[in-house]
């Protein structure tokens, strides 16, 4: 690990907010983004204001490289950033206009997870987290909120978790607000809004919002709160409930402080400013500070009117405090300063600042106050400081180098908070999960076990033991499960890993930009072998025939024929580009097919020759991520499409590629991200991994289904079958690792509803306060009325007679608030509507 020097962060703000091009289109641009980026980072690097990166290090250019690998992925044609709610609207389309799955998937196996939810020894991380708060009434209710894996909470004071994001779509979030008078009612700000961040948002580290959800039932259920913008820029980092009104809201974005007065469902803009934090004076609700670009921010009517208090300090992230043992108390800290001021911001004083704490400018900048003593802080970035004279002195209270100090923390500190009442008492959240103290640093104690919110690329099974997988970790290294425990067997960020089908204890693991390592002891130990470097995350496999030949992907795809000792390129395979995915044929494993995300080759390994068989793929408009091949036939290929063009996710060619079909059928218009053949299937059943989880199609299914019976509504990044345990095995972004028995050779599928027709129907008011007004035009039959979630279980039905078909009407006020669909039968034709209840 390694600090960014604050020097290094001035001036890529300066560049990014000076030299940054705006597309035509008003969207950011991958292209642009990256190029100055690697502009600046170049001259930086050549003036020394940049330390040195290893595969162990979390600087900018690692920031960078993981934010480019997701977001390379989920661009526009043209490289432009979508916006950040896409996956939730995309979601919600699918969910109504297939309101015909809802029944089926119970049908389905059901997803279980892989592993005990506990930290993996030897310096293990369980993944990272943005922000915590304690329940206002009860200090051993505390929440979580996680980079990818959704809100998480405890009842014991963090001696185990359950989640609370289990059916909606699992993303970043970026902050929880409890409401003091009624702590059921809680509000969850989703995103990362402190991911990565320089100069005007040239990139960030989480990829979707939902905008604000709401729940009031202590975190059991969840729905959105309105309709909130989301573009690719406006990301929520700081959310406030009025202490005296739990219908009032603050919201900080990057384009400035938003107010609600109606708990989220409309918003006005009340200061034109990018404000990074906000905190209510702890004895007056109606003074509201806010921590902006070098500027603090002060309202005295609730955040209705603003007036800035301090000016001059550094742009960039700021962290503020107010003490609540005394509410004149406020401190600021940015990236190179700390102020103090005691008389409720008119007077400032410049204190020590904690560099000890090794800043990363924006990624990590972590203070707290005790709510007891204004006098007691702690400060972190890579290590936690403390201070108990008021900043006036600082010391190191942790130690992350070394998982087997008394006072270990993980790495990387991205929020603090004081237990309520006490000096002494504290929480971080890490990027390897929530850690506390009860002695002011001298010891710490890793809460995390209970979360599932690990970040996986990529895993590795092994049919000689089913129990046996090994996965790589964003943030948190190679780890291996062995059916009982989960061990890191290697740091960095982990990437691709596989394990020898013919001996169990032959590991293969990588991490960042192509670093490639092999294991012959189960992972006790490592060497070197990668021949080249990749991108981000590098393919690589095992050949699926013989096990001493693997493959290996950079601008071009490397073959060995040992294990690793050497390598030599297959000729023709020069891609132009870096591979990002390599598939073998079983049933001729001379047949080899390697794509980068615009070119596709099909390599003759005996020849040592290649042709390009992209053909007709749209890779203009969407990337090449994944490729599959029928364990029968060399010639029939299955590849996986990113990007966000409707109907263009999924092809296949049954002559090696001459030609292609697009079998995208009405898949949700988000990326896939992986492809398997399941061998033996006699109808070629192939799976899918999406940024909403599985779906599957076979010959005789005329369009894909959902396979996402129990699984979390969660990103999958890679899909293998175990065909020893008759398995379909998933590394998810954010949820850790699921399982499912495969499906049988006849599974069930939504195929009752084919034969219907469509159905002319009105639905209103939409939003509704709870009546629903429903008409149906030139309905003969009875009209069968279903009431579903949006999660997908159905709460309610009716039956109307014909002749009142024009003039039906339902009350769903009973219901929690919340986004619902509508299904709507009649005879043989059929419609579903969603609607949004507002209460």
């Amino acid at each position: 690990m390694k600090k960014i020097l604050t020097t290094l962060m001035a001036s890529m703000c300066f560049f990014l907010i000076t030299q940054a091009q705006t597309p035509t289109n008003n969207r950011r641009n991958l292209n642009e983004i990256r190029t100055n980026f690697l502009k600046e980072f170049e001259r930086l690097e050549k003036n020394g204001l940049v330390d040195k990166e290893n595969e162990n290090s979390d600087g900018l250019m690692q920031q960078f490289r993981r934010w480019e690998y997701i977001t390379s992925t989920r661009v526009l044609p043209g490289g432009y950033l979508p916006d950040a709610d896409i996956q939730w609207r995309e979601w919600q389309k699918y969910q109504t206009s297939h309101s015909n799955q809802f029944e089926s998937l119970a049908l389905l196996p059901k997803w279980q997870q892989v592993g005990t939810n506990t930290v993996p020894s030897l310096g293990g991380g369980a993944g990272r987290i943005n922000v915590i708060r304690f329940d206002p009434a009860n200090s051993n209710i505390i929440y979580i909120g996680s980079s990818g894996g959704g809100v998480w909470k405890s009842t014991n004071g963090g001696a185990s978790w359950v989640s609370a994001s289990k059916n909606y779509p699992v993303t970043s979030v970026a902050d929880i607000a409890i409401y003091p008078g009624n702590s059921s009612l809680v509000y969850a700000a989703t995103g990362d809004g402190y991911g990565y961040e320089f100069g005007q948002n040239e990139f960030w580290g989480g990829v979707y919002s939902a905008g604000i959800m709401r729940s009031t039932d202590g975190g059991n259920t969840w729905a959105r709160a309105g309709i909130l913008e989301q573009t690719d820029k406006n990301i929520i980092q700081r959310l406030l409930v009025s202490p005296v009104d739990s219908a009032k809201l603050l919201m900080a974005r990057r384009d400035g402080i938003y107010s609600s007065t109606n708990r989220g469902k409309t918003w006005t803009l009340r200061l034109s400013a990018h404000c990074y934090d906000m905190e209510y004076n702890t004895s007056n609700p109606n003074i509201v500070y806010a921590g902006g670009d070098g500027v603090v921010y002060k309202s005295i009517d609730g955040g209705t009117t603003w007036v800035s208090i301090k000016t001059g300090l550094p742009t960039g992230r700021m962290s503020l405090e107010v003490s609540a043992s005394n509410a004149n108390v406020i401190y600021s800290l940015t990236g190179s300063v700390f102020s103090k001021s005691t008389d409720g911001g008119t007077v400032w004083v410049t204190k020590t600042f904690p560099s000890g704490a090794g800043f990363y400018g924006y990624y990590d900048l972590m203070l707290a106050c005790s709510g007891a003593n204004s006098d007691y802080l702690v400060a972190g970035g890579l290590t936690t400081v403390k201070s108990i004279d008021g900043g006036t002195s600082w010391t190191t209270i942790d130690n992350w180098s070394s998982y087997t100090a008394p006072n270990y923390a993980h790495a990387d500190k991205h929020f603090g908070i004081f237990y309520p009442g006490s000096t002494t008492n504290v929480l971080i959240g890490t990027d390897g999960g929530i850690f506390k103290t009860v002695n002011g640093g001298t010891n710490w104690t890793d809460l995390s076990n209970g979360m599932a919110i690990s970040q996986i690329y990529r895993l590795g099974t092994t049919p000689q033991n089913t129990s046996l997988i090994i996965s790589g970790w964003q943030d948190n290294g190679c780890n291996k499960w062995d059916g009982t425990n989960w061990t890191r067997v290697y740091g960095a960020d982990g990437m691709e890993a596989a394990i020898d089908y013919t001996d169990q204890n032959t590991m293969y693991e990588s991490y960042q930009n192509g670093g490639l390592q092999k294991s012959v002891n189960g992972g006790a130990s490592w060497s070197y072998i990668a021949p080249s470097s990749g991108f981000w995350v590098t393919p690589f496999i095992i050949d699926p025939v013989n096990n001493s030949r693997l493959y290996y992907g950079g601008t071009s795809l490397y073959k060995s024929e040992n294990k690793g000792t050497s390598w030599a390129a297959v000729g023709g395979t020069a891609l132009g580009d870096y591979a990002q995915a390599i598939a073998a044929a079983p049933s001729n494993n001379n047949i080899v097919y390697v794509a980068s995300w615009n070119k596709i080759m099909k390599a003759d390994i005996a020849a040592n020759t290649a042709t390009n068989i992209t053909g007709i793929l749209p890779t203009a408009t969407g990337g090449i991520t994944y490729i599959t091949v029928s364990n029968t036939d060399p010639n029939k290929i299955w590849v996986a499409m990113t990007g966000y063009t409707a109907g263009n996710k999924v092809w296949k060619s049954t002559n090696g590629g001459t030609t292609w079909t697009n079998i995208s059928g009405t898949l949700p218009n988000l990326p896939v991200n992986t492809i398997i053949y399941q061998n033996g299937s006699s109808n070629d059943r192939v799976y899918i991994g999406t940024d909403i989880g599985v779906f599957q199609i076979d010959n005789s299914l005329a369009d894909w289904s959902a396979f996402n019976n129990g699984l979390p509504n969660v990103m999958v990044h890679e899909l293998e079958i175990n065909y020893s345990s008759n398995k379909l095995v998933a590394a998810t972004y954010g949820r850790g690792i699921w399982q499912a028995n495969l499906l049988p050779p006849a599974p069930p599928a939504a195929k009752e509803m084919a034969s219907l027709t469509k159905l002319a129907a009105n639905v209103f008011p939409n939003p509704t306060n709870g009546m629903v007004n429903i008409e149906v035009q030139n309905a003969t039959e009875d009209v069968l009325i279903d009431i579903y979630k949006i999660t997908g279980d159905k709460v309610a039905s009716y039956r109307f007679n014909a002749a009142s078909a024009k003039n039906m009407r339902i009350n769903i006020s009973n219901q929690p608030f919340g986004n619902y669909v509508v299904r709507i039968k009649s005879g043989k034709a059929e419609t579903s509507k969603e609607v949004h209840l507002f209460k």
